[in-house]
C-alpha cells in the first residue's frame, strides 16, 4: 500500500480517505494490489478493474434486494388485512428507508469530496464539469 501513496504524492493527488461499507471491499483491493507483481500503473488499472466489478456486483445484490421487497410488498398487498401483514410492511418499508437513506448519504459525500477536492487536478475537474453539462 505504500506504493499506492508513493503514486498519489507523485501525482499531486490527495488520498480522500475513502473506506469501502462493504467488508470485502478492502479484501479486494489489497488482493488486487499485493497479489501482483507489476509497475504501479499496471497495478492501479488492475485496482480500477477489481473494484468496478466489486461495485457492479454491489449494485445488482442491491437491486436484486429492492426488487424482492417489491415483491414481498406487492404479495402483503393483496392479502386479507391482518395486523401480522400490517406490521409486516411497515417493516419493508422501513428496509426502504434506509435503502434510499444510504443513497442519499453516498452521493452527498460523493459530491462533496468531488468539491472538495476536484479543483486539485485541474483536469479532472474540467472534464467533470464538463460532462455534466
Amino acid at each position: 500500500m505504500l506504493e499506492f501513496s508513493d503514486a498519489l504524492d507523485n501525482c499531486g493527488l490527495t488520498n480522500m480517505g475513502f473506506v469501502g461499507s462493504r467488508p470485502d471491499c478492502a479484501t479486494v483491493l489489497k488482493t488486487t494490489w499485493c497479489g501482483a507483481v507489476l509497475l504501479v500503473p499496471d497495478k492501479l488499472l488492475l485496482a480500477k478493474e477489481a473494484l468496478r466489478n466489486w461495485d457492479e456486483g454491489c449494485k445488482k445484490d442491491c437491486d436484486e434486494h429492492i426488487s424482492c421487497l417489491h415483491m414481498q410488498l406487492d404479495a402483503l398487498q393483496h392479502q386479507i388485512v391482518l395486523d401480522s401483514i400490517l406490521s409486516d410492511m411497515a417493516l419493508i418499508k422501513v428496509q426502504f428507508a434506509e435503502i434510499e437513506r444510504k443513497e442519499i448519504y453516498w452521493a452527498y459525500r460523493g459530491r462533496v469530496n468531488w468539491l472538495k477536492h476536484g479543483y486539485k487536478n485541474t483536469s479532472f475537474f474540467h472534464r467533470s464539469h464538463s460532462q455534466m453539462r
